[in-house]
């Protein structure tokens, strides 16, 4: 990345101007994906918006002698929330298989799958899920003459389209998803700390 020796000056600034403090502890619940790439850096659509917002608020920029960068509130913003200063919300994405018609606890422990253990991002947490549930769906095809396995499989990628387009309110420290296909459960759980 390409950076002016000025930038650091500016964005220090920018991280202690009490617009951009209040603007940071909006941001204290948005995941952190959703602002940087994967190397830290800002996204584009963060910039923008973080600038745009910066500017309603009434923002002034830093006055610098060399001026402020297109980046340099959504820097400022990183930084904020990088020193501790505001509480910054860490969440966890689970996902699992159940039996829905277990009836003792043996069953249902037989019929659990945990499928996602770490701490994923919500796109790798469905990511996963769905790919389960695929295996799952195939292996039921390849039963010959069960009439229940073809009906089964479809639910399952009924379930995966829903899948893919779910998404968390994120109001609640614990949410859950669910995914039910004929007497199976494929739940993906939100959990934030």
């Amino acid at each position: 990345m390409i950076k002016a020796a000025h930038y650091d000056e500016v964005e220090e600034l920018l991280s202690n101007d009490p617009i951009v403090q209040a603007m940071a502890q909006g941001l204290a619940k948005v995941e952190r994906e959703k602002l940087v790439h994967e190397d830290g850096s800002p996204r584009w659509e963060f910039m923008q918006k973080a600038n745009a917002e910066y500017r309603e608020r009434g923002g002034k920029g830093s006055g610098h002698d060399e001026g402020d960068h297109i980046g340099a509130v959504a820097h400022a913003l990183l930084k904020v929330l990088d020193s501790g200063a505001v509480k910054v919300e860490q969440v966890s994405y689970f996902a699992s298989r159940d039996s829905l018609s277990a009836w003792r606890d043996e069953d249902r422990a037989m019929a659990h799958a945990s499928i996602v253990s770490k701490e994923p991002s919500f796109e790798e947490a469905k990511k996963q899920l769905a790919h389960y549930m695929v295996d799952e769906a195939m292996s039921l095809l390849s039963k010959e003459n069960r009439d229940w396995a073809a009906s089964r499989a479809a639910q399952i990628f009924d379930g995966i389209k829903e899948l893919a387009a779910a998404e968390f309110p994120g109001e609640k420290n614990w949410e859950a998803l669910d995914f039910d296909a004929d007497q199976i459960r494929f739940r993906l759980v939100r959990v934030a700390k």
